[in-house]
């Protein structure tokens, strides 16, 4: 209706007044320009607000420590669900704290942490000769969700590649000592170069063998400012618990 409105004012303005010869070319692109400036301001404020509209209702479960870790962290998800709602790689750790700790714990341990993404983040992927160590990891997903925390680490043993870490929130809540922390999937993935002929590089993706993931998360278990509350398997894939010391 809007749409018919605006149609038939602007012929009949068209019509009746004396504008001159219009150019398209000049007019498309000064619309195409503010359309993608209007879009990636939306997107870059909106974006996440936006996306949890369309998740489906999950109730917020919340747990006491003990029931936590005897039947709670089962109920969590074993994989990332992607945009087409299948299960890709598994999450190895659920760590009950928040982003800023984790933050502190991979910055101890040599991760390099990255902002949000954003449009910025394109541009790197535009040279055909950039480096892996300028590139923002690929954004992905779970159930529909932004990764509220990305690092990476070297990967000397397959250079050049690195270990991509993201971090997905839960619906998960676990209560201890008066003190609620929610609950966060981790997964780890290894990332390498592959460059798309000669116009731009694309970071691939892969999964990493279970010595070396053992060997990542038990870093992390040890870490000074980790607690580890225990390892438990689920369908024979190994799932550490961990939090930082109070």
């Amino acid at each position: 209706m809007i749409g018919g409105i605006l149609t038939v004012v602007f012929s009949v303005a068209l019509s009746t007044l004396n504008l001159g010869k219009f150019h398209p070319l000049p007019l498309l692109t000064t619309s195409l320009l503010a359309l993608f400036l209007a879009g990636s301001v939306n997107i870059l404020n909106n974006f996440d607000r936006r996306v949890e509209r369309y998740q489906p209702i999950n109730k917020m479960a919340t747990y006491e420590l003990a029931d936590y870790l005897s039947s709670g962290w089962a109920k969590m998800p074993g994989q990332r669900i992607n945009l087409v709602g299948r299960p890709t790689e598994g999450f190895e750790i659920q760590w009950l704290g928040t982003p800023a700790n984790l933050r502190d714990v991979l910055a101890h341990q040599q991760y390099h942490v990255w902002n949000r993404w954003g449009w910025r983040d394109v541009v790197p992927y535009l040279n055909p000769n950039g480096s892996l160590n300028e590139m923002a990891p690929k954004p992905a997903v779970h159930e529909g969700l932004r990764a509220k925390l990305t690092a990476t680490h070297d990967d000397p043993a397959h250079a050049p590649a690195r270990i991509v870490l993201k971090a997905f929130q839960s619906n998960a809540k676990v209560m201890d000592n008066g003190k609620t922390d929610r609950v966060y999937l981790l997964n780890f993935v290894h990332e390498s170069l592959k460059s798309n002929l000669g116009i731009f590089t694309l970071p691939t993706t892969a999964q990493i063998d279970d010595a070396e993931l053992l060997d990542i998360v038990q870093k992390l278990s040890l870490d000074p400012a980790v607690e580890n509350l225990g390892e438990k398997s689920l369908n024979g894939k190994s799932i550490t618990i961990l939090r930082p010391k109070s």
